[in-house]
């Protein structure tokens, strides 16, 4: 059964990205039936360049996200659209020319599909942007480099979807009420973690791909990670590693007296350092590399960990203080997972 699909995408002052991403999606081997871009006050060219694809022979429709946030955009989309099938898309990524295509054919076969969830690859642009994704998308960056079944395996057995490369269908949608509008960032996972609450019928598709862009400088990975991580703690949930980085870095802080005391003792604590980094950075591009093609990898390695990690702890520690500090938060998580397994777990572990 054919049936009809929806692009979801919010939008911000995105000139830069909009003709790359709409280009990809017209070239590819199935057409969406609806492309509806959620513009939250973008003040640049985005809509005019959005609107010079309004007759390639897709519905285009552009509505207004007063709240700003993507997930209130795709709530606004949802809205006025009338597809079976809602497929997530971001600004400044890319489609494969089968992304579509392979995305629907799961809801098609069966008519109890709940969603799909797809793949991304780390689109780099420079040699920095390169060692960002062997290390942030560690997993992603080895897609082709390792059997697809040896992938398969690595996957959690509850798996819990992010919006990238992500089709859900027109019921679960409306089961879910949409996503959490009110979250600046972790929206998709929670989002995600409530969808799975309802136990999905769902499929992974790790062939259906599309490009997802990089950081560039080590500023710009420590902003990602901050956000991200204060949107986690704001809905309760705790990555596994952010309470090793924390102790590592609390010892690495009591360190210090001693070292001051006792000057010998930085080759101690130096040694473990370059460690760390090498297992949690340059280990990583090696893997996806088959070795350190050039020094300055290892520079940017160090660069990069270190910004992730205090990224990752002031994240934690800024959400955890808006989740004791600020009720509106748990007012509305409360809201959300309400009459869900989530109202009563403390905490969730990732």
């Amino acid at each position: 059964m054919v049936k009809t699909i929806a692009l979801l995408m919010p939008s911000l002052n995105e000139e830069d990205s909009v003709a790359l991403t709409l280009d990809s999606i017209f070239q590819s081997s199935r057409l969406p039936d609806e492309i509806i871009v959620a513009d939250g006050g973008s003040s640049d060219r985005t809509l005019e360049i959005v609107q010079q694809y309004s007759d390639r022979g897709v519905e285009l429709k552009i509505v207004k996200n007063p709240e700003v946030y993507a997930g209130a955009g795709r709530n606004r989309a949802f809205e006025v659209s009338n597809s079976d099938i809602l497929m997530l898309m971001d600004f400044g990524n890319c489609a494969a020319p089968d992304w579509i295509e392979k995305m629907a054919v799961p809801f098609e076969q069966d008519p109890d599909m709940d969603f799909v969830s797809g793949a991304f690859l780390p689109q780099s642009q420079s040699d920095f942007e390169h060692v960002v994704a062997c290390i942030l998308y560690h997993s992603n960056s080895l897609m082709g480099k390792i059997p697809l079944a040896e992938l398969m395996k690595q996957m959690p057995k509850d798996h819990s979807p992010g919006a990238l490369s992500l089709a859900i269908s027109r019921t679960m949608w409306e089961k879910l009420d949409g996503m959490p509008g009110w979250l600046r960032a972790a929206e998709d996972k929670l989002f995600g973690r409530k969808m799975m609450t309802f136990k999905p019928r769902y499929c992974l598709l790790p062939d259906a791909k599309i490009s997802h862009h990089m950081r560039s400088t080590s500023w710009q990975v420590f902003e990602q990670m901050k956000v991200y991580s204060r949107g986690n703690l704001r809905t309760r949930l705790v990555h596994k590693h952010v309470a090793k980085i924390m102790l590592m870095y609390i010892g690495l802080l009591i360190s210090i007296p001693f070292i001051i005391n006792f000057p010998p003792s930085i080759l101690p604590v130096s040694f473990m350092a370059a460690l760390y980094v090498w297992k949690s950075g340059v280990s990583k591009v090696k893997k996806v590399d088959g070795r350190i093609h050039k020094k300055a990898f290892i520079f940017y390695a160090s660069q990069i960990v270190l910004a992730r990690d205090l990224g990752i702890l002031a994240g934690s520690i800024l959400g955890w203080g808006d989740w004791l500090f600020k009720p509106e938060f748990k007012r509305k998580f409360e809201s959300y997972v309400r009459d869900t397994e989530l109202a009563e777990r403390p905490l969730s572990l990732e």
